[in-house]
């Protein structure tokens, strides 16, 4: 069971990892893993805003990285920012095709914006990569009920 002074404990931990985040990113401003670590302690202590500008700054400085990308989706998915939310999926499962779980979290973005049209591609994409799992299962449903709702036809 965890209890209140559990909770208290952790939060006392990621303050300190904050601060010593915050430090090492003034100090090692153009490492991305120091941003993406400072990012873990701000989304652990829930500063979700300097979680996602951390983040934001890990990506420009390392574009490549795939885990940072996923990360900035979470975050920013938190906060409902779906644009950049969307743009850092894209940019997954354009680097990376065979990501399902971009591509169910994908369809999920897009199906909230209302662009069923491009929820159905990334649907189609995550159901060619593994039709049966469960996280593709749902995404289909959600979206089928997104049709109906708005008066079209379901997904394949």
């Amino acid at each position: 069971v965890v209890t209140d002074a559990d909770r208290a404990r952790a939060r006392a931990h990621y303050e300190k990892a904050l601060a010593a985040g915050a430090r090492a990113a003034r100090l090692g401003g153009q490492e991305a893993r120091t941003h993406f670590i400072y990012a873990r302690a701000a989304h652990r202590s829930g500063q979700l805003d300097t979680a996602r500008r951390s983040l934001e700054r890990a990506r420009d400085l390392a574009p490549e990285d795939l885990e940072v990308l996923q990360f900035l989706f979470e975050v920013a998915f938190q906060l409902d920012d779906r644009p950049t939310a969307r743009a850092a999926l894209e940019t997954i499962v354009t680097r990376d095709p065979r990501h399902l779980v971009s591509w169910v979290n994908l369809v999920h973005v897009r199906r909230l914006d209302g662009d069923l049209d491009a929820a159905e591609e990334a649907l189609a994409k995550a159901i060619a990569l593994d039709g049966s799992h469960p996280r593709v299962l749902d995404a289909k449903q959600k979206l089928d009920a997104a049709r109906s709702a708005a008066g079209g036809s379901s997904s394949p």
